[in-house]
């Protein structure tokens, strides 16, 4: 009978160490938590690490295919900059309709790149047009659910405060999507000032 429960014992830890190594890549999302997600570039990144531009990584994908970035391929993580571009900034005028944007992740740099082929009376997306922090240029303005999740884990992104735009029309002609420090999305008129984050996705 010692020898059956022995061998049972070897043949479970054998199927924890199995399961350890094939789910390993896999990661939860979770405020500052320790789960990592897949390699990219020969790196780990968990959420509250700094990211390849030297932001900080608020939302590691929990499949290890990763989440497409519409128009650029697949990601597994999203990074914020440290810090707001300068000033503020209106989404566009009133009585443009930006048709096509969308509210998912993954939707960000397609919607900017929709806004900045529009019309040049988008200040907020045109800001990306030549923006380059550490390196890096493919920098965009978030999506409404991108922006969510951002704000998820706003206590470990620097200098978080006010309200932000996304790069999400709400009403074809007057409002957009901004998301309030509290984590609450709202229409507001697309002519308001706002404040901007940079994010990208690698």
């Amino acid at each position: 009978m010692k020898k059956r429960n022995v061998g049972f014992v070897f043949f479970a830890l054998i199927l924890a160490i199995i399961f350890t190594i094939v789910f390993g890549a896999c990661s939860e999302q979770g405020e500052g938590g320790d789960e990592y997600g897949v390699l990219v570039d020969g790196k780990r990144y968990k959420i509250g690490d700094e990211g390849q531009a030297g932001g900080i990584v608020f939302y590691v994908h929990d499949d290890p295919e990763g989440f497409e970035v519409i128009g650029y391929g697949q990601a597994h993580y999203l990074e914020a900059a440290r810090e707001d571009l300068s000033g503020t900034y209106k989404w566009g005028t009133e009585g443009i309709d930006i048709a096509y944007t969308r509210t998912e992740l993954g939707y960000g740099r397609i919607n900017t790149d929709i806004i900045q082929d529009y019309t040049d009376d988008t200040p907020a997306a045109n800001a990306f047009l030549t923006l380059e922090i550490n390196g890096k240029t493919d920098w965009f303005l978030a999506s409404s659910e991108e922006l969510y999740l951002l704000f998820e884990n706003k206590n470990l992104v620097p200098g978080m405060t006010e309200s932000y735009w996304s790069s999400t029309q709400a009403v074809q002609t007057t409002d957009a999507l901004m998301i309030n420090f509290s984590g609450s999305s709202s229409r507001l008129g697309k002519d308001s000032d706002l404040l901007v984050r940079p994010i990208r996705a690698f």
